[in-house]
């Protein structure tokens, strides 16, 4: 069994990714308004905060009353319990991805939640254990040595 599931998608209204890639701690959709529309509904989540990002175009997104214009390369998160609505502009589409997690589910990320491998460099045929963590220890013991001898 693969680690991974990869899918081609086609140019669609909506695209939800849940089923297709077998997500198991978040929905994604990938979502396009043609000019002068907007989603049919205004909706907030239970549980689940959303986090969407601008892809191409411009439009507005109301969020509890205030109306917010976004913009390609914008990024928004909105908690569960606000009430959403998107709009594209009247002469523009809009397309973006939207994020849904459960909110104040995040025990790890990143650094925390990383499994660090070494990196395999080859050095005249022989392969070298690096990763930039070893690189800085070795870089500061030079740094130290080479000011003590100074």
């Amino acid at each position: 069994m693969k680690n991974y599931s990869k899918i081609s998608i086609s140019e669609e209204v909506r695209i939800e990714l849940h089923d297709k890639l077998g997500l198991t701690g978040a929905e994604v959709s990938i979502n396009t308004l043609p000019a002068g529309t907007s989603v049919p509904f205004v909706h907030a989540h239970k549980l689940n905060e959303e986090i969407y990002a601008i892809l191409n175009g411009e439009g507005s997104v109301e969020i509890d009353g205030e109306k917010i214009a976004i913009k390609t390369g914008d990024w928004l998160r909105i908690s569960p319990s606000a009430k959403r609505q998107f709009f594209a502009a009247h002469d523009k589409a809009i397309k973006y991805i939207c994020i849904q997690v459960k909110a104040d589910s995040l025990i790890g990320y990143t650094q925390s939640d990383a499994i660090r491998r070494n990196l395999l460099i080859q050095n005249k045929n022989k392969p070298i254990a690096h990763n930039l963590l070893s690189a800085y220890f070795l870089c500061s013991k030079v740094l130290k040595l080479f000011y003590k001898i100074k």
